[in-house]
């Protein structure tokens, strides 16, 4: 069964990430690469975290997930593989894979040993020298084991959402929220308050054309969540949020 490794990084810089994929291409030339993001905001863990879980969901088990977003690059701040029942991730031990493990078995999680990847690495580029050929590596055949030490799953770093919180932003303006859409039922009305003070009060509907033109709305987002947007406009502009904020949804009565 030929190999799949997907990438997610924070580089926003196609001579970076051409690197990883080189770096896989010199180890297993077969392997299909696929590109998830590399438009993370800057050290956004959260972010990359919901993008590598969500994509994550829609390939095969025997895909190999990289993430690169990696404030702690050079420090020491563990790399880790986790081998799951569903997918193997590989990167940087800050949290980056957590909501991904949510609904996975983790059947091994090794700590790398960079020497054991490559004794050359760059102090400030992991995700070249040690990610990414890792990822190449167990694409060919090496036993993860060999990479490194296995450590408990439970040691490994977790992450938490706050309620409401803005994890997703896409370039239409479309605002992902920590929500679960369930307890908003489409046809009801919501409040929104936003962090700078301003209320609104939007309609939950099915989809962006139930309401006209510049109507502010929610629906249940095709991610599982929660989603606010501006039929053909920008919710995150009108409501002036940004990732990490936190916009408190309330049914109105």
């Amino acid at each position: 069964m030929p190999a799949i490794i997907t990438i997610t990084t924070d580089f926003h810089d196609d001579f970076s990430v051409s690197q990883l994929y080189g770096t896989i291409a010199g180890i297993a030339p077969t392997v299909q690469v696929i590109p998830v993001a590399n438009d993370v905001q800057p050290y956004n863990i959260k972010q990359g975290a919901f993008i590598i879980a969500e994509a994550a969901a829609f390939f095969p088990p025997f895909a190999i997930h990289v993430g690169v977003v990696d404030p702690g690059v050079g420090t020491d701040r563990r790399g880790v593989i986790i081998q799951t029942n569903n997918g193997t991730f590989i990167g940087p031990d800050n949290g980056l894979f957590a909501p991904a493990l949510k609904h996975r078995t983790v059947t091994a999680v090794i700590a790398i040993d960079g020497q054991k990847v490559n004794n050359h690495a760059a102090t400030t580029f992991h995700g070249r020298d040690i990610f990414a050929r890792a990822a190449a590596l167990l694409a060919t055949g090496t036993a993860a084991a060999t990479l490194g030490t296995i450590v408990p799953a439970e040691s490994l770093q977790q992450l938490q959402y706050q309620d409401h919180e803005v994890f997703y932003i896409d370039p239409y303006g479309n605002i992902k929220v920590n929500a679960d859409p369930d307890a908003f039922p489409i046809g009801t009305t919501v409040t929104l308050r936003c962090p700078n003070g301003s209320i609104k009060t939007a309609g939950v509907h099915k989809t962006f054309g139930n309401v006209p033109p510049g109507t502010l709305l929610c629906y249940h987002g095709s991610n599982g969540t929660l989603e606010i947007a501006v039929n053909r406009g920008s919710a995150a502009a009108l409501l002036d949020v940004k990732l990490g904020d936190v916009i408190l949804i309330t049914p109105l009565t």
